[in-house]
Formats: C-alpha cells, sequence, structure tokens
C-alpha cells in the first residue's frame, strides 16, 4: 500500500475552509455597512484574518486558531435642540419649545371659527 500524499494547508482549506467562510461573512458585513447610507462614507472599514499557530514542545503539532474581525464605520451622529424644563418636580429636556403653541391645539375660547364667512 501507498503512503498517502500529505495535503499542505493552504488558506482554501485551513479549518476545513472555515476561514474562507468567516472571511466572507465579515466582508459581506464591511460591504452592507458600506452601503448604510447612516454612517460616514469617508471613514475606513476594515477586514482582519488572524492565524495564531502554538507549537508543542517537540515542534512537531502546532493548535492553530483563526480569528477573522472587522472594523466598521459608526452611525453619523444626529443634531437636535433639547429645552430643559420642570414638570412634576421632575427636570426633563424636550425638543419643543413647552412656550411654544403647537399646531392644532384647541383655539382660545374668545376666538371663534368662521364658516363660510359668516358667523
Amino acid at each position: 500500500m501507498k503512503p498517502t500524499q500529505p495535503q499542505a494547508v493552504t488558506l482554501a482549506n485551513l479549518g476545513d475552509g472555515a476561514a474562507l467562510e468567516q472571511f466572507q461573512a465579515a466582508f459581506d458585513e464591511v460591504l452592507r455597512n458600506v452601503a448604510d447610507i447612516n454612517t460616514d462614507p469617508e471613514q475606513r472599514r476594515s477586514v482582519a484574518l488572524t492565524v495564531s499557530i502554538v507549537p508543542n514542545e517537540q515542534r512537531e503539532i502546532g493548535e492553530m486558531q483563526i480569528k477573522v474581525s472587522t472594523k466598521l464605520a459608526g452611525t453619523k451622529p444626529v443634531k437636535t435642540t433639547v429645552f430643559i424644563v420642570r414638570h412634576a418636580g421632575q427636570v426633563i429636556a424636550v425638543e419643543q419649545n413647552p412656550k411654544q403653541l403647537a399646531l392644532g391645539m384647541d383655539l382660545p375660547s374668545n376666538i371663534r371659527s368662521i364658516a363660510g364667512g359668516k358667523e
């Protein structure tokens, strides 16, 4: 019986293909982040594939660890103005000016609506 030819480890067969699968999943995540309009279009994104090897004392066997990580762009900041007010004994922040009448509020009692120009 002939001995079988050893198959050298490559990126394609590393971890029975797990390294490539993990890389592809991370790369897809980066592409979704690039396409997201809520992220900074100029911020750099990256995918890192790290392969670590820890050999045994005789250097005949090595434990390998495959790690894929991403660096994504954060979301764009959203600016708003808040008004600091007291309500029910608490200090709260609100986005609408509490001193300004809101559209659609009930009319004061001394104002009457006119239909068709007649009272």
